[in-house]
């Protein structure tokens, strides 16, 4: 459970990231993260790549696969006891 629970999160954060960059969401994204730029510098980092960066739906794809692939890797390889639970 606890290798199913990290892997889908990892695809889930990724994939909003990626959609985030989207055309329909990209100035929105950015601007909330602006916003939130004279509190910490990471905001500033985000509101650039969102601002700046492309969305490509191979991309979505590739954290999907990435995700499930890491999942049977600790599901069923040679993983510790936890990822086996």
């Amino acid at each position: 459970k606890a290798a199913a629970f990290s892997c889908a999160s990892w695809s889930l954060i990724n994939v909003a990231f990626e959609l985030g960059q989207h055309d329909a969401l990209s100035r929105s994204v950015a601007s909330f993260f602006e916003s939130l730029a004279k509190w910490t510098n990471s905001a500033t980092q985000a509101q650039a790549y969102f601002a700046a960066g492309t969305f490509d739906v191979m991309d979505v794809l590739a954290a999907i696969a990435g995700g499930g692939g890491a999942y049977l890797l600790l599901r069923f390889g040679d993983s510790p006891t936890w990822a086996k639970q």
